[in-house]
């Protein structure tokens, strides 16, 4: 089971909260409709908004956007632009189909942006495509226009195509076209005597590489569990930007293949229950009535227990144990196995460690009820302090053009007044429907970060 997926979701709900408030004027349309004329704040003064482009219309550089993607717009190549954020699982899988499509040789053509939500200043960018979640990916045209918008997983067959069809569209600015065209000529035959760089398989698609005693061990390692009821995983995942959550998960298994996961994480003292079974995922922190559906499972349900994707090292042995050496889009990790029973005791991976027993007996795991009608509202008394959510309300107020000790005394100020992701998502609603009441509130935590 991978735990990723639920704090996804409290990012997701910070981050739509904070970024529909424009971050106290940092680009939000919905309260700068909000003033009435003659009342907005002077403190931060807001810099002007970039309506949104729709799939099809047209995309020019706004006042903030950044130099290299204004460069790019100028010119005649196709243009992808992704926006992710580091630790979950979603943008972990899309940020691997990013890098298989990059190192195909037909993308020489295309220029890539991939900004990370938190670390990377992206301006008016993301206001400009229409971009409010991640992971997403926008895909321009030659002829500048919005070809493709996704928000969610992107396979990268799917980009391969969007990219060849924007490929084939007329270049708005012709004389970069044959700018273009002239450093494609001088620099065609080198190119075709450097082999290209392999695509990175990751999880999702492909089977295992590598080593083959290690394939070969994997192999066996599965097969020790064709009797097996189930398995449990202990441990603790770390992660710069979602902070530390502790782990149990409970795997029933039918001839070694997971049928269901049920289990449990701890997130700043708040328990969040879990459920894999089917096709999909289901998530209920503490105290919440109902469960947050995910229309696709973490992954788990369906595979054995040494998953047979990825690049398999070559076996260690010492003391009783082997430790296999796995790489996948995830990075580098490990399964240590007992020599003796060839059954795994503990996975290191990029994000925690967890221990792994044998259950003699596992109750497989059913769909949960109720289920909330919006997968959001499941996670409303979670505090809006994690990690995640501070990542991004940061983000989205540094994407206004305000100084960074500003929007971390915003940010920290949010927090105060909103202490829950429901309290976000409550004054969302009220910049939505315009309450007049906003505006003053957003003065006064203005107010209490005055520019440098």
């Amino acid at each position: 089971m991978r735990p990723r997926r639920a704090l996804a979701a409290l990012a997701l709900a910070g981050a739509t909260a904070i970024l529909a408030a424009g971050c106290f004027g940092g680009g939000g349309d919905e309260a700068a409709d909000v003033a009435p004329a003659g009342t907005a704040p002077a403190v931060v003064a807001a810099p002007v908004a970039v309506a949104a482009v729709p799939p099809g219309g047209t995309v020019a550089p706004g006042p903030n956007t950044p130099k290299d993607v204004a460069r790019a717009l100028a010119g005649s190549r196709v243009i992808v632009i992704a926006f992710l954020v580091k630790g979950p699982a979603d943008d972990a899988r899309v940020a691997a189909s990013l890098r298989a499509v990059e190192a195909d040789r037909t993308s020489r053509d295309v220029e890539f942006f991939t900004y990370r939500v938190g670390k990377d200043k992206f301006g008016d960018l993301a206001d400009l495509l229409g971009v409010t979640g991640t992971p997403s990916i926008a895909v321009i045209g030659r002829d500048r226009v919005l070809a493709n918008l996704w928000t969610g997983l992107t396979d990268a067959e799917i980009l391969r195509q969007s990219i060849s069809d924007a490929a084939d569209t007329a270049a708005a600015h012709q004389g970069a076209a044959a700018a273009d065209a002239a450093v494609e000529d001088t620099s065609a035959a080198p190119a075709a005597e450097t082999p290209a760089k392999p695509a990175k398989k990751g999880k999702g698609k492909g089977k295992a590489t590598g080593d083959p005693q290690g394939i070969a061990l994997a192999t066996e390692v599965n097969a020790s569990y064709a009797d097996v009821a189930g398995i449990r995983m202990v441990g603790m995942m770390s992660d710069e930007n979602l902070g530390e959550a502790t782990l149990t998960a409970d795997a029933s298994l039918e001839g070694g293949i997971a049928t269901s996961v049920t289990g449990a994480m701890t997130l700043q003292d708040t328990r969040i229950d879990a459920i894999e079974v089917g096709p999909k995922s289901y998530m209920r922190p503490e105290g919440a009535a109902c469960w947050a559906a995910f229309p696709e499972s973490d992954g788990s349900v369906g595979t054995p227990v040494i998953e047979m994707k990825g690049r398999f090292g070559k076996p260690v042995t010492g003391e009783g144990v082997i430790r296999l050496p796995v790489t996948d889009e995830d990075g580098p990790g490990t399964y240590v196995i007992d020599a003796a029973t060839k059954r795994v005791t503990k996975v290191e991976s990029p994000d925690g460690t967890y221990d792994v027993t044998v259950l003699d007996s596992v109750t497989p795991a059913t769909v949960p009820a109720p289920v909330c009608a919006d997968p959001l509202e499941a996670f409303d008394a979670m505090p809006s302090t994690l990690p995640v959510i501070q990542a991004n309300a940061k983000a989205g107020c540094e994407r206004s053009g305000a100084p960074a000790s500003v929007c971390q005394c915003v940010t920290e100020k949010m927090s105060e007044r909103f202490p829950t992701v429901g309290a976000l998502r409550a004054f969302e609603a009220r910049i939505a429907a315009k309450d007049q009441t906003v505006v003053a509130e957003l003065a006064e935590m203005r107010e209490q970060c005055p520019l440098p």
